[in-house]
């Protein structure tokens, strides 16, 4: 009986573990269901996910813009290591470079061959032999022959991405542009097994999680180079298991879809390296011209290693701010490259003895010239729209010569730094930094612009004063009022010339219904004088004299052809500049003082090609003839006058030797307009609130101007020659006091341009007052008497 109990309540539970594994089964073939139908849908989303970010990564950063070639000609400021160091970071594999690659190699003690590919703009797959002669380029000649050339371009340097509202500054590298140190160095720090393991790192995340464990707290991270590049490219910074469970397994699709290179190379170009300034440090490439002023190919290992030992905390370990701390991360990764055996013992302590040692960065200054990114970006806006822009992958390249941005930098860096001492020990002192410059250098012959700075600090202030600023230009406005009256040569039977006399005294106008009565500078009136003397020293009343004579309403007409804003009005005022303008505008009324009449547009931008190369579409503005080259050519010479002995003589006594044109002008800021054949700029300094600097535009610009062309001078042709006549133009001996004909009688005598067919025919017999005696025709107050010649 006992027996078949036994037996009955074994079967009930061999019946029951039967059943309960069967309920197991069904309940793990239910959850493996559940489960494989999870991993599927979410494999579609997270596939779906990459396969459409990765699609889509034409972003607006994919853009890129490019300076204007460096030009290498004889004479230019640039010794042999200084060029080795250029051709280094545009990219020129330095030795013996592969068939077709751009390369240099230095053949001797002042020497050097340079070859560019076939992509360059400029002289593609052409050499030349550089000879170098101390601080200067001696000569430029064929590599075969020996024969000179005139120059030699090298490839574009690349300034910038397209900024987005992010504010991202990248420079996109491939992977075989990656130096193996730094390759090495990230591995070292972030993910030594990345090239074995397949997304994720099970070794890894066991010790992390005894680590942890040990610590009583997340002390020590285990996401790969994949799972990092992951979260940050597609996923949120979200801190949730959700988050974790996706880039886990979004990184194993993506191992899956791409080689390991192809990840490395796409984690290089996203990773986040800190903050310059407004800017975003994005990518290995970037970071490497941000911080250490080089193309990512020349890192050396303990600039690898301190790049590879921010990546943890880059606002942490920056090297621009945090330069011990960068240090103390940097060691620590020598000391993991070492311990993994990528370099040796000796590799590591050589480098470790060495200083962290960050260049000064050039981002927001010269190098990457933001003032004119920003100004290129607004133009590429307008031609192309936000949208296409965002979805192209273009190449711009642009006007900008990089060594003259940085001679305009250089300049306005130390002269204001001169003028805040100047400023701080007024009576209420101005803080240093306070007041603010401006700078733009074109070239007058086809409106290129060169140079740009916008303000003395981008990344305090991205407000740019070139192309925003709407300040009074003062007496830079003079010259239109001059150009006005002398084109009275082709209207007036008594025609305005430079000899025209005016008188210099306090007077009052009257307009409509309104009187005015302007001052001269500093209260000082000089009587008689010419058209020329009154414009040399800047003269405030013979200049409304000339306006109103001409006609407030001329005056206005010309302005509007130069280029300048329709929000100018033919009140009095126009005669001194008291409207509103900026200073690209005046850049440009200028050109045509400058190329013999000629109204250019102004351009930052030469050309803009597709992914493909082919060129996209052009932005036509058409020159313009806006002034006769005669009158083009008498406002030059009345400009000379100013540099040579008038208020921009400061010029002169401060070392600018070549000829040269220019205005100085002074309302609540300080002015300089100036040029030479080849090479137009207008410096402008004041205070952002519109508060008067209580300095002229001598003082405060006109330094400015002077450093930077004399910079200039040393890094481009700047035409030693003067400006030549054209040839309705005549030059006679007149008595300056009579604006006549000059005889044995005349005490004073000067050689004077004239617009033919204005020149004087009648002699003078002295002064202006013994001509009156001796019967000659009266002396007007604004016109001198001519003989009977037609004007022209």
């Amino acid at each position: 009986m006992a027996e078949r109990k036994r037996k009955k309540t074994g079967s009930r539970a061999r019946s029951f573990r039967r059943a309960l594994v069967k309920v197991l089964i069904g309940l793990g073939l239910v959850l493996a269901i559940a489960l494989g139908a999870f991993l599927i849908r979410y494999y579609y989303i997270f596939d779906g996910t990459i396969e459409q970010k990765l699609g889509n990564r034409r972003t607006i950063a994919a853009t890129r813009i490019y300076s204007a070639p460096t030009l290498l000609r004889p004479g230019k400021s640039l010794s042999l290591p200084e060029l080795r160091a250029r051709l280094r970071r545009l990219g020129y594999e330095e030795g013996n470079a592969a068939p077709g690659m751009a390369g240099f190699r230095v053949t001797g003690p002042e020497r050097l061959l340079v070859r560019n590919d076939a992509s360059s703009p400029v002289d593609p797959g052409r050499a030349a032999e550089i000879r170098t002669r101390g601080p200067r380029i001696e000569s430029v000649l064929h590599p075969d022959s020996l024969t000179p050339l005139e120059s030699f371009g090298l490839r574009p340097e690349l300034l910038s991405n397209v900024i987005d509202e992010r504010r991202e500054k990248r420079r996109e590298v491939a992977y075989d542009e990656i130096p193996q140190v730094l390759v090495d160095a990230v591995l070292a720090s972030e993910d030594r097994r990345f090239f074995s393991h397949g997304g994720i790192d099970p070794i890894r995340i066991l010790k992390a999680l005894i680590v942890d464990i040990r610590a009583g707290e997340a002390a020590q991270g285990a996401s790969t180079l994949t799972q990092q590049f992951v979260k940050n490219y597609f996923l949120t910074p979200e801190r949730t298991l959700r988050r974790k469970f996706a880039d886990a397994y979004m990184s194993v699709l993506l191992e899956r879809r791409l080689t390991k290179r192809q990840i490395f190379e796409l984690y290089s170009n996203e990773v986040y390296l800190g903050q310059v300034g407004t800017f975003s440090i994005v990518g290995f490439g970037e970071a490497a011209n941000a911080f250490f002023h080089k193309n990512i190919r020349e890192l050396s290992l303990e600039e690898a290693a301190t790049l590879a030992g921010i990546i943890s905390a880059p606002n942490r370990y920056g090297p621009l701010r945090y330069p011990q701390r960068a240090l103390e991360r940097r060691n620590l990764v020598l000391d993991l490259m070492a311990g993994y055996g990528m370099i040796s013992p000796g590799q590591r302590d050589e480098a470790k003895a060495r200083p962290v040692v960050v260049q000064p960065t050039t981002l927001l200054d010269y190098s990457g010239a933001p003032y004119f990114v920003d100004y290129v970006q607004e133009r590429l806006l307008g031609r192309y729209g936000a949208d296409a822009l965002a979805h192209s992958k273009f190449r711009v390249y642009t006007t900008l010569d990089t060594d003259l941005q940085r001679a305009a930098f250089e300049a306005v860096e130390g002269e204001m730094g001169a003028l805040d001492e100047i400023l701080a020990k007024r009576a209420e002192p101005v803080p240093p930094g306070t007041v603010q410059a401006s700078l733009i250098a074109v070239d007058p012959k086809n409106g290129h612009v060169l140079a740009m700075i916008g303000g003395r600090d981008y990344g305090a202030s991205q407000f740019n004063r070139i192309t925003e600023s709407k300040r009074q230009p003062g007496s830079i406005f003079k010259p239109l009022v001059y150009a006005a009256a002398l084109e009275t040569a082709y209207s007036k039977a008594d025609p305005l010339t430079a000899a025209t006399l005016l008188l210099d005294r306090p007077t009052r106008f009257q307009y409509e219904d309104t009187s005015y009565e302007p001052h001269n500078y500093n209260q000082e009136y000089l009587g008689q004088v010419s058209m020329r003397q009154a414009l040399t020293r800047s003269l405030n009343i013979p200049t409304m004299k000339l306006a109103e004579t001409v006609g407030f309403g001329r005056v206005r007409e010309l302005a509007l052809r130069l280029g300048l804003n329709e929000e100018i009005q033919p009140f009095p005022s126009i005669a001194l500049g008291s409207f509103e303008i900026t200073p690209l505008e005046m850049v440009r009324a200028y050109t045509a003082f400058a190329a013999g009449g000629l109204l250019s547009p102004l351009t930052p931008i030469t050309a803009v090609t597709g992914e493909d190369g082919a060129p996209g579409p052009e932005e036509k503005e058409e020159t313009v003839q806006a002034l006769t080259p005669e009158v083009a050519f008498m406002i030059t010479s009345l400009l000379q006058s100013v540099i040579d002995r008038g208020t921009g003589a400061g010029a002169r006594s401060r070392g600018f030797s070549l000829p040269a044109a220019g205005k100085t002008g002074t309302s609540h800021d300080g002015w300089f307009a100036g040029y030479t054949p080849d090479l137009l700029c207008i410096v402008w300094v004041g205070f952002d609130d519109n508060r008067e600097l209580k300095l002229s535009g001598s003082q405060a610009a006109l330094p400015i101007w002077t450093e930077f062309m004399k910079k200039a001078a040393d890094l481009r042709p700047l035409g030693g020659g003067s400006f030549e006549p054209p040839e309705g133009i005549v030059q006679v001996e007149i008595d300056p006091t009579t604006g006549l004909l000059a005889t044995e009688r005349c005490l004073q005598r000067l050689q004077e341009y004239y617009i033919q067919g204005t020149e004087p025919t009648l002699l003078s017999y002295g002064n202006n007052y013994a001509q009156a005696d001796e019967g000659g025709a009266p002396v007007s107050i604004y016109a001198t008497p001519r003989g009977q010649a037609a004007p022209r």
